[in-house]
């Protein structure tokens, strides 16, 4: 399992991409400075000299350190070269908010598909994404997402008088990563860790909570899958979950062919068959069961989750 710290927990951020106009490059850097963030904030554009406050650098050779994480906003068919330069500064990590990657069929997605898995085998690199919408740490605090869940920088990201225990939140759905937090504020519950998977095209959603469970801060785990490519990966994950006594409450979308075809478009997961996932992770060991719950709609999740985070 590769060090996410880099991509989840990281000391410097360049932004490529950024700006402060009302685009979604613009909200993304804009939540990003306004809530806070504690570490150092590198711009990267062409277009200004000045970012919110923050110097702002023509090219990624320019930024004056290997940041650790890199935010990449440029659209898909400028994303691999600006992989590999990020790859070239030293920069361990990127979380690729782009899309027109495998949710788009075409032989030039494909194969900006296959250069972002070419380049993390090649050089180490964790990318989040494609077609991600960011993540939130508020351990930190991170706010690296264009979600209008965050516009308000005076919302609390963590409720300061609750029992409640934290919760980890990792989905393939941009928009449900986030509306946990959005729905479950008047509930007082803590979510932690809220990652947006994107096309899963280098890391999947149970890579993301693994490392969580190693790091700490979080005691409950949430997902909503499309497609699960290394499904004995995933069984390892829930094992593991299963034996620190930590619940992982998952949704697995595309049982009916309309279901299929909905992942395949939103996120290019091939969502295979519900039943073969779930045999898989059952059959011959007990022990992933014990704290793994597959479910097959974000209703069923959502309705789920007031059950296991209240002390």
């Amino acid at each position: 399992m590769p060090d996410l710290r880099p991509l989840l927990s990281p000391d410097s951020i360049a932004i490529i991409g950024a700006a402060a106009d009302s685009s979604l490059r613009g909200r993304l850097t804009q939540q990003l400075v306004e809530h806070g963030f504690d570490g150092r904030l590198y711009p990267v554009t062409r277009s200004q000299s000045e970012v919110l406050g923050h110097k702002a650098y023509a090219a990624v050779a320019d930024i004056p350190e290997a940041a650790d994480l890199a935010v990449i906003l440029v659209p898909a068919a400028h994303v691999v070269s600006t992989i590999e330069q990020c790859a070239a500064r030293g920069i361990k990590a990127a979380v690729v908010i782009s899309s027109g990657f495998a949710e788009e069929k075409s032989e030039e997605a494909a194969a900006r598909d296959k250069a972002l898995r070419a380049i993390a085998e090649r050089t180490g690199m964790v990318i989040a994404g494609p077609n991600s919408e960011g993540f939130v740490n508020p351990l930190r605090p991170l706010v690296a997402t264009f979600s209008p869940v965050f516009h308000d920088p005076k919302d609390p990201l963590l409720p300061q008088d609750s029992r409640a225990k934290p919760i980890a939140v990792s989905c393939q759905s941009g928009a449900l990563t986030f509306a946990f937090l959005s729905r479950g504020r008047d509930r007082q519950l803590r979510f932690t860790y809220q990652i947006s998977a994107g096309n899963q095209t280098v890391l999947e959603a149970h890579d993301y909570l693994d490392w969580v469970l190693d790091a700490g801060g979080a005691d409950i785990f949430m997902g909503y899958l499309e497609g699960i490519r290394d499904t004995q990966r995933f069984r390892a994950v829930a094992e593991k979950a299963a034996r620190m006594g930590k619940p992982m409450i998952l949704a697995k979308v595309g049982r009916s062919d309309a279901g299929r075809r909905a992942a395949a478009s939103h996120t290019g997961a091939l969502a295979g068959d519900y039943d073969e996932v779930l045999d898989g992770l059952v059959e011959g060991d007990e022990v992933a069961t014990q704290a793994t719950f597959l479910l097959s709609s974000e209703a069923q999740l959502r309705n789920a989750l007031p059950r296991w985070s209240t002390p």
